[in-house]
């Protein structure tokens, strides 16, 4: 089975892309999904440029606190009243169902950060989104048709296999994203991992791994994701982020030598985006 182990929100802070970095260089991680609303885009774009082996996605944001890369005033329905992306996805999400969501807004910004992720030099091998926006199904038109309009191939579809309303409302609108993604050309992975318990990465992964493992050696031809949230320890910049995640502790699980056993297992083949799109 073949096996993309991604970094998540590459720019968010400097510890967490050079977190993303140091899985990578440790024979870990092979993507990065790349945020560039944030105020340490530039470093880390200097940074992963230099480092060309850890191939780039573009991680678009609709969600967060940080910015826009649009003049906040022509993206009225996406910010607060201090011109911020909305905070969490629970924020975003209600204010889709009711209606207070411009999808022509959100293209613009989707194109504006499309075109800073280029003008920075870097590629884009595939699209997902902060906190998954994307599932919200006219949010998700809005990236399928952009994805395509840009030739960008691979796209990520989330996965939870939890029972609480969170996980349950992950795979009823992942099921509805698979169409989109039919719909338009594009190609996903059969399912995903890291998304449950990403509050907790330190106890999961391995069980995770061990739980894919199994259903690779009965489908091998099972393509999965590894979405990882890596920081270094005491990254005093994420407070300013309210999702809880176990960034650091993730890290120090995916340096650690039972990880880097459970990924040498045979059953896996680590590869990227782009090997996705090659049929």
């Amino acid at each position: 089975m073949r096996i993309v182990v991604n970094a998540d929100d590459y720019g968010l802070t400097p510890a967490v892309s050079r977190a993303a970095l140091r899985a990578h260089e440790a024979g870990i991680v092979t993507t990065a999904s790349v945020i560039v609303t944030t105020p340490s885009f530039e470093e880390a774009a200097e940074r992963l440029r230099a480092t060309p082996s850890l191939r780039p996605g573009l991680h678009l944001a609709l969600i967060g606190g940080d910015r826009p890369v649009s003049d906040p005033s022509t993206v009225r329905s996406l910010v607060d009243g201090e011109g911020r992306l909305h905070r969490s996805w629970r924020e975003y999400f209600r204010r889709a169902a009711s209606g207070r969501i411009d999808h022509t807004e959100v293209r613009r910004e989707f194109e504006a950060q499309h075109e800073r992720m280029r003008g920075a030099g870097l590629a884009i091998e595939h699209l997902d989104s902060h906190q998954n926006a994307h599932l919200w199904p006219a949010t998700g038109g809005v990236a399928a048709s952009a994805a395509r309009d840009w030739g960008v191939r691979a796209v990520r579809t989330p996965s939870s296999r939890s029972w609480a309303p969170a996980g349950l409302a992950v795979r009823a609108l992942g099921t509805q994203w698979r169409k989109v993604v039919q719909r338009n050309g594009l190609v996903t992975t059969d399912d995903m991992i890291g998304l449950d318990g990403a509050d907790r990465y330190a106890h999961r992964i391995l069980g995770d791994l061990a739980r894919i493992a199994a259903d690779g050696r009965q489908r091998p031809d099972l393509v999965v994701e590894l979405a990882l949230h890596l920081s270094e320890p005491e990254d005093e910049a994420l407070a300013a982020y309210e999702w809880g995640y176990d960034y650091a502790g993730a890290l120090d699980a995916v340096l650690g030598e039972r990880v880097a056993t459970a990924l040498a297992d045979p059953v896996f083949e680590r590869v990227t985006w782009q090997s996705l799109t090659i049929t």
